[in-house]
């Protein structure tokens, strides 16, 4: 019997895709002794991947601008080696699939099957909703996405999105086609030893990945942090994914207090997908199982407080901009660098 299979890690968002890919491009040689191919990305080969690309080895698979035999050409028909391919957009292309066009997915699949894929092995992480919306509106600040910080407004706005439903409507799909199989895993409870589920789903053999040498590749950014990058305006706003990622970069295990929003926000997100957890949880390890939790509601702190090397990188990049974007005669104390700085240091304490 074949045992040629199609391994696709597929998200959700906000559940440490970046590592995990990380995890097997460091392992990419290791995997293929054992029989798995994992493609590297362009930029993994050339060695100038950073942090904040969201480059992938599978960035177009199911995609409705793309046709799948251009992301899995006809000759893998000939190879005899498994492939596995990390994406975390395709968990929302498959969504969207079953909804618009549900013959083309079926059709993707068969095609996959025809090459000689016995299987089509996913991996979905998962987390609590909570967490995954407070993850999502800090992530659209360290990107320049949105101006400011997240309030009761921002957050109701996630309300009625039911992550959970689809997810449900995932286990539907995965229920209609037998040689598709599923591994589900709460993010929250896996991200601390991502490995050894890791390799329990390639069914490699133990201790057979190796963990790469940073600790962390990536973590939310503090109140302190999303405040400074809230206060920038104007075009000096291009630099606020420079200085997020490089806060990421250089103080990765800075701990942080996340904002979570009000209990009663946090009641309505929970009402929209507490009648999805009981089919979730019973595909879930005990110990992995989702359980409805209402957090502590952030509190403003009365000072800001930056460690040195924050404020070095907000001046650096600012800085930067500065030089490059204001007239030479422009009077240093009009400059866009001296009016955030002083917008800042009305609340600002430094360790």
């Amino acid at each position: 019997m074949n045992s040629k299979r199609l391994y696709l890690h597929i998200g959700q968002t906000k559940t440490g895709s970046k590592w995990i890919q990380k995890i097997f491009s460091l392992n990419a040689q290791m995997l293929m002794a054992n029989g798995i191919e994992y493609p590297l990305p362009p930029g993994e080969i050339k060695g100038v991947q950073t942090i904040n690309t969201f480059e992938t080895n599978a960035q177009e698979l199911f995609s409705s601008k793309n046709t799948i035999q251009s992301i899995l050409p006809e000759s893998l028909k000939h190879q005899t080696h498994s492939v596995l391919l990390s994406a975390e957009i395709i968990f929302e292309r498959i969504i969207i699939s079953l909804d618009e066009s549900p013959e083309k997915i079926n059709q993707e699949l068969q095609y996959i099957n025809s090459l000689g894929f016995s299987e089509i092995h996913f991996l979905l992480l998962i987390r609590s909703p909570i967490e995954r919306i407070v993850s999502r509106l800090n992530q659209r600040i360290k990107t320049g996405f949105i101006e400011s910080l997240p309030d009761n407004n921002a957050y109701s706005f996630f309300t009625k999105e039911s992550s959970f439903k689809k997810v449900s409507q995932f286990l539907d799909f995965i229920s209609l086609h037998p040689f598709c199989k599923l591994t589900l895993l709460n993010y929250e409870v896996t991200k601390d030893d991502m490995i050894t589920p890791l390799i329990n789903w390639l069914q490699l053999p133990e201790n057979s990945l190796k963990t790469p040498e940073v600790s962390r590749i990536n973590r939310s950014l503090s109140y302190e942090e999303l405040y400074a990058l809230t206060c920038i305006q104007g075009p000096a706003r291009a630099q606020i994914p420079s200085i997020g990622f490089n806060w990421i970069r250089e103080l990765p295990e800075l701990s942080i207090k996340k904002m979570y929003p009000s209990i009663e926000i946090q009641e309505m997100i929970w009402h929209e997908n507490e009648s999805y957890l009981g089919r979730i949880n019973a595909l879930l390890p005990v110990k992995q199982q989702l359980h409805k939790e209402i957090l502590p509601e952030f509190s403003v702190p009365e000072k800001l407080t930056f460690e040195p090397k924050q404020l070095d990188i907000l001046i650096h990049f600012l800085t930067q901009h500065a030089q490059e974007k204001q007239p030479a005669d422009t009077p240093a104390g009009k400059t866009f660098l001296q009016k955030c700085k002083r917008y800042i240091k009305k609340r600002i304490s430094i360790r």
